[in-house]
């Protein structure tokens, strides 16, 4: 009896383990049989790149105003001499006081490019970003704006103003 169940408990075990194994893969067909279902891919269309191409090899084309422009036009602050260019529109953010003395946005000056407000305007010094003003909520605007004040960079210290002539500016 002993060696019954010492026989038949590991015929047991190994049954077990080859029910785990999987089973062997079909055999490759051998006739044309029906194609595989095909699947449709999903058109991709590019609207825009940063890839130069063979059309735009050069630098861009860019208005540049030294420190002798800047002096001729006698113009006192950086906004004015801007506001002298004909490809800055006016002032968007309002630079004096409201009515109650509530508007945060007193002596900033901002300037706007191609009709686009003081938003889409790109300002950089020495090719780096500089902080936005801080406007707050402005009566009368129902949004607030984000924009350089320009009395915050001394006329004296610019020694050139770049202006790029296309919109290929957010590419810095």
């Amino acid at each position: 009896m002993a060696l019954v169940a010492c026989v038949g408990i590991p015929l047991i075990i190994t049954s077990s383990a080859f029910a785990q194994n999987p089973p062997p893969p079909p055999p490759p067909p051998t006739g044309a049989g029906p194609a595989p279902p095909s699947t449709e891919v999903e058109r991709v269309i590019v609207t825009g790149s940063n890839i130069p191409t063979a059309e735009e090899v050069g630098p861009n084309p860019v208005d540049t105003y030294n420190r002798d422009n800047i002096n001729k036009s006698g113009e006192i602050t950086t906004e004015q001499f801007l506001l002298s260019l004909p490809i800055i529109n006016a002032n968007v953010v309002p630079i004096s006081n409201n009515e109650n003395g509530s508007n945060t946005a007193v002596g900033a000056a901002t300037v706007a490019l191609r009709g686009f407000d003081a938003r889409a305007t790109l300002i950089l010094m020495d090719g780096r970003r500089i902080a936005p003003y801080p406007t707050g909520n402005n009566p009368g605007i129902p949004f607030n704006v984000v924009f350089v004040d320009l009395n915050s960079i001394p006329q004296a210290a610019i020694q050139s103003i770049e202006i790029l002539k296309d919109g290929a500016s957010t590419t810095y």
